[in-house]
């Protein structure tokens, strides 16, 4: 489960910075 989120908050911080 922390793993889920951590890939979660990496997508989030790629599509801001893409």
């Amino acid at each position: 489960a922390k793993e889920r989120q951590k890939k979660d908050n990496h997508n989030l911080i790629e599509r801001r910075r893409r």
